[in-house]
């Protein structure tokens, strides 16, 4: 037996500020080619009297145990601002996914899947800053992230052996800047048409990454605040699996002349707020509320101030390296691991300032990143190594 839990993201790259205030809307398929499917699979575990035990099947003769499989999918959306690249979605999704969770990017030339420990800095203990008040996780990209080469997954942005990550997801237009959520605790008018897109029912996992389905509502409340719980706003439509945690955005109909021709078109205005769950009643009536998109602002800022590990693995699993990272800048050099998980002389960076010692998969020094203030200088080589 499968267990879909449907998680959606937001993820917000970052537009030269100039290029952004040329344009008022987003259109909707750069909305919809920044939607991130998401995917995690673990042994279905059950607590029993205040254990926990994994369900599965044995064989009698052999002794083979066949665990069963809870699976969990989940869609999820990019947005940006000058200092980093933010994945946001509800802190109940959120807690659902670990290191080996897989993300696929609809809107990027690639099929491939990226595990989510290799995408997202650690914060504290995970990968999420997670709202006190609010339902609200934010992970932020590595900046930094590739695909692996032949020994590790790091790379320096001076080095183009292959592109960076972001570089991947830039080159996709998938660029969605933070000043289009909304600032202010005001509701939709109720006759603005609002719009949700993601993967729900874990349809993201068929072959093709860019089929998202949309979703058209309504607001039907004001800004609905209380001393008990953060403020939201009530839509007239109850969400369906895969939507929680998604985008409501402002979708008008617009009608534009081009050459001569007359047609219509769907631009988003603004970003609105995220979809955080249904509520309903013992009489079958459904309602979705929606966090307004100035919470959502708010827990960026904290974000912002927040240091980050930028952690990187050898093909076997093992970790790598450990680097302490604030506003896109290297500060310190944690730890320095060797494939075994065996500490290496790590290098000097500190306050900035200092080096990242790299090795071959033999345990030989290769060469030095060196840094000062955050930002990558230059290498350093071994004497009588050619460089």
């Amino acid at each position: 037996m499968r267990i879909f839990i449907i998680f959606t993201f937001v993820f917000i790259s970052f537009l030269d500020c100039t290029k952004s205030q040329n344009f008022g809307s987003i259109d909707l398929k750069e909305v919809n080619n920044s939607v991130v499917f998401l995917r995690e699979v673990r042994n279905k575990i059950i607590n029993q009297n205040g254990y926990d035990y994994q369900i599965g099947l044995k064989d009698p003769e052999t002794g083979d145990f066949f665990p069963y499989k809870t699976e969990f999918t989940g869609t999820g959306f990019t947005l940006t601002d000058s200092n980093n690249i933010y994945f946001i979605t509800t802190k109940h999704l959120a807690k659902n996914l670990t290191d080996s969770s897989y993300v696929k990017f609809s809107g990027a030339r690639l099929d491939t899947l990226f595990k989510l420990r290799d995408v997202l800095y650690k914060i504290g203990s995970s990968r999420w800053y997670s709202s006190e008040n609010a339902d609200i996780a934010i992970g932020v990209q590595k900046i930094n992230f590739k695909e692996e080469n032949d020994t590790i997954k790091f790379i320096n942005r001076r080095d183009t052996s292959k592109l960076l990550f972001s570089e991947i997801i830039i080159n996709s237009h998938i660029l969605i800047p933070t000043f289009f959520l909304r600032d202010t605790l005001i509701a939709p008018f109720r006759d603005m048409e609002l719009l949700a897109v993601g993967y729900p029912n874990g349809i993201g996992d068929y072959r093709n990454p860019k089929t998202t389905v949309s979703k058209f509502f309504r607001s039907s409340s004001e800004m609905i605040i209380s001393e008990n719980e953060p403020p939201f706003f009530i839509i007239d439509d109850p969400s369906v699996d895969g939507l929680s945690g998604s985008l409501a955005i402002e979708a008008p109909l617009l009608f534009e002349t081009n050459n001569n021709r007359v047609g219509n078109n769907r631009r988003v205005n603004k970003i609105v707020g995220m979809i955080n769950g249904t509520f309903n009643d013992s009489n079958g009536g459904k309602f979705t509320s929606v966090i307004p998109a100035k919470l959502i602002l708010d827990e960026i800022k904290k974000v912002k101030k927040t240091p980050f590990i930028d952690d990187y693995f050898y093909k076997n699993g093992n970790k790598l390296l450990e680097i302490a990272t604030q506003n896109g800048k290297y500060q310190e050099i944690l730890s320095n691991y060797d494939k075994y998980g065996n500490p290496q002389d790590k290098g000097t960076l500190k306050n900035g300032n200092g080096t990242i010692k790299i090795y071959d998969k033999n345990g030989k020094l290769q060469f030095e990143y060196k840094y000062e203030n955050g930002i990558f200088k230059n290498y350093i080589y071994p004497k009588n190594e050619k460089k």
